[in-house]
């Protein structure tokens, strides 16, 4: 049994703690679940000419992205209400079943014929879209039902950064794989082990939505309190680390957009990338934490589901502000472009999003 019996919270004195080894196991599968759905979300984005070449459609790669945007907002309000409803347990195995069902039909959408391999592709990435919903809510929820609370940083940390991860690798592998059209496959099947592996974890290891004793006072509580972050926790200064990181993730953003432009210039590139990373996904833990105060009593579920929601929403917005405001690439700048490579140069047209961006 955990916990210490204090003067200043005798209900602590009343409630035996105590702390589950399979919690780790829990944030793992939670961890895999944020980072492979993830990965399948962005896997063509670096490789979009060779994926419109081998789907046979010039706005293939751009679809398999937008499917999670158009699937999130009607399935977002319906996870929330499940997750609070039947518990993390069912939240876990809803959204890892979903995300291999999708990875499955995904890839095989790599052998279907030409003129339907799109339409079954598409099927899988909306099979796993629908399970993002389901996955944005579970870090903080685990954090909060699994762990005490000087472990609860830590837990949220790896859960929440599995999602960058995510993006990192699908943006490190998918270009290192797929060279043409023709190797597009390897992508999905990559994509597939991950989500496969998961969900037998899920099914056979996650038994339970939360422990039978809980890990701490608050968790014992039917809603949990604040959640802080490393730096935060010593300095308190929530609203101040959130200005300050989104901020010059702002003016760093911009700064390598201008970089992008010019030859030569790889490693300044190299170093904008670590610190837009660094200041901007600083504050994504660091939001969601302070949306859970914000919010105290209502569940995290509903903080961060709705915080996520609010994001897709922007995100359509934001697509089409891209849409509008960017203009074909002017030909001086054409030779340091790596949209279109060799066979696949008339699929995509290479485009200059500075003033989109700005806007």
């Amino acid at each position: 049994m955990l916990g210490d019996m204090t003067e200043t919270d005798p209900a602590e004195a009343r409630i035996g703690l105590r702390l589950y080894r399979r919690r780790w196991i829990v944030l793992a599968v939670v961890a895999l679940l944020n980072n492979s759905n993830t990965m399948s979300w962005i896997a063509f984005a670096s490789i979009a000419n060779h994926v419109n070449a081998f789907y046979g459609n010039e706005h293939a790669a751009n679809w398999f992205s937008l499917i999670y945007i158009v699937c999130t907002i009607p399935v977002g309000a319906v996870a929330m209400w499940l997750g609070s409803r039947f518990g993390l347990r069912t939240a876990i195995l809803i959204s890892a079943c979903a995300n291999a069902l999708g990875a499955i039909i995904r890839f095989c959408s790599s052998f279907s014929p030409l003129d339907i391999r799109f339409a079954v592709g598409m099927i899988g990435q909306a099979l796993a879209a629908s399970a993002y919903p389901f996955i944005m809510f579970l870090p903080t929820k685990v954090a909060a039902t699994w762990f005490s609370e000087n472990e609860r940083a830590l837990a949220t940390t790896i859960g929440v950064m599995s999602n960058p991860l995510g993006v990192l690798l699908a943006n490190i592998i998918s270009p290192q794989v797929v060279q043409k059209a023709a190797d597009v496959p390897m992508v999905n099947a990559i994509t597939l082990v991950s989500p496969i592996i998961t969900c037998l974890i899920a099914v056979f290891c996650v038994k339970s939505s939360e422990p039978k004793i809980p890990p701490s006072l608050s968790a014992s509580q039917t809603q949990m309190g604040f959640f802080a972050g490393i730096f935060v926790a010593k300095t308190k200064l929530y609203e101040e680390t959130m200005k300050v990181c989104l901020s010059l993730a702002v003016v760093v953003g911009l700064v390598f957009l201008q970089l992008t432009l010019h030859p030569n210039l790889e490693v300044y590139i190299i170093i904008g990338c670590l610190l837009f990373g660094a200041f901007g996904l600083a504050s994504y833990p660091v939001g969601l934490e302070i949306s859970a105060e914000c919010t105290f009593p209502v569940s995290e579920t509903t903080s961060t589901g709705l915080i996520v929601l609010s994001g897709q929403f922007q995100s359509i917005l934001y697509v089409a502000l891209m849409e509008i405001f960017s203009k074909p690439l002017q030909p001086s700048y054409m030779h340091i472009q790596v949209c279109t490579t060799g066979e696949d140069n008339e699929q995509t047209v290479p485009k200059d999003n500075t003033n989109a961006v700005i806007v």
